[in-house]
């Protein structure tokens, strides 16, 4: 199991980030932690985010409906439940309305029913018969398309509610944080400033993508603690390697892909087509951090062009024999490259402009 997964499961704050470069095995750590956690706690699939507006809405309605169909709350419950739900919806009616409340109620409730199909229980079918369900599909709509700090903030609560009755702690789990909108990234924040008492939200979020760095930001200067996923060690290379007869090679792979999983397997299938180690060329792009101007080195992106690896022709020197996932201060990941014959450290870039070494050419985006 990659420490990275265990970090996770026992992060007792209700924030957590899973963050690292593009192929790094994130969504890999994320699907691992669904089996890790204890009896005392549900968690429902992971939730892959969209680019959607109101995809933060979504990914919650989704996990909680989940956790309905799954956690299995007796008919008792389900009364108990549905009492906590309307007295949710009447605190949420002066933010948003008493028919956008019971519409989030009802979405909810649907998405379960929706789930459970034929095995619905007399509980969630009582539940069910119980709403009045004269919401219009426009506003049901509308919870879909639309990002709203209070629909969110009663989600959570519906979410603590449910865990209240259930008897376990939520635990909701958000791949792919960077696709969501400026909105959703800020309801996102709010959350994680005003978090649910019996609810953690773990949420992947790639570095890659720069457009998304803002609320990566915003979160981090809540201090949300931050998981960083690197690549692969050696010894887990070998592992895996070993299981597909490959193990001679652990050194070569493990060089040439810093242990990105994804260059992993990449290589690992370009090899048993039959091509020769030595004209691989990794289609990769690093994004990365150089500390330059900023005392946070995370908030200064940098892209570095790895054009001696795209393209063999372009590079008339000795071939690079490695990309080496190297960490700065902070925990920032910072990609070099290392030539077959000697280590070449590469230069700092200047805050503007771009600087050269051989094939490599840095540029800092601001």
């Amino acid at each position: 199991m990659r420490p990275e997964v265990w970090q996770v499961v026992t992060s007792t704050a209700p924030v957590v980030l899973v963050t690292g470069d593009t192929g790094t095995g994130k969504s890999s750590v994320l699907q691992s932690t669904l089996a890790e956690y204890a009896s005392t706690v549900v968690a429902p699939p992971v939730s892959v985010c969209l680019f959607d507006s109101g995809a933060l809405q979504v990914a919650l309605f989704e996990a909680l409906a989940t956790v309905l169909a799954t956690a299995g709350p007796g008919e008792s419950k389900w009364r108990d439940l549905a009492k906590r739900f309307r007295h949710a919806t009447r605190e949420a009616a002066l933010e948003v309305g008493k028919a956008l409340a019971d519409a989030v109620v009802e979405e909810v409730v649907e998405f379960a029913k929706t789930k459970l199909g034929e095995n619905a229980g007399k509980g969630l079918l009582k539940f069910w018969k119980s709403l009045k369900k004269d919401t219009s599909p426009d506003l049901r709509r509308t919870l879909r398309a639309q990002s709203d700090t209070n629909v969110v903030r009663l989600l959570m609560q519906m979410s603590d509610e449910v865990a209240s009755v259930v008897g376990r702690d939520l635990v909701i789990t958000l791949d792919e944080g960077n696709r969501l909108s400026d909105d959703d990234q800020r309801i996102l924040a709010s959350i994680a400033a005003a978090p649910a008492r019996r609810v953690r939200i773990v949420i992947a979020w790639s570095t890659a993508e720069i457009d998304s760095l803002p609320g990566l930001v915003r979160l981090r200067k809540l201090s949300v603690p931050e998981i960083e996923v690197a690549g692969l060690s050696r010894e887990d290379i070998e592992r895996w390697l070993t299981s597909v007869g490959m193990a001679q090679m652990t050194d070569d792979i493990h060089s040439l892909t810093a242990g990105y999983p994804l260059l992993v397997e990449g290589l690992v299938a370009y090899l048993r087509s039959g091509g020769p180690l030595d004209r691989y060329s990794a289609p990769t792009l690093f994004t990365t951090c150089w500390p330059t101007r900023s005392r946070d080195c995370r908030q200064t992106p940098i892209m570095l062009h790895a054009d001696c690896l795209l393209s063999r022709t372009r590079c008339p020197r000795a071939r690079f024999r490695a990309i080496s996932a190297l960490t700065l201060s902070r925990g920032v990941q910072c990609a070099m490259l290392l030539n077959a014959k000697k280590f070449s450290p590469c230069p700092t870039p200047t805050a503007r402009g771009s600087t050269k070494h051989g094939a490599l050419t840095y540029g800092a985006l601001s």
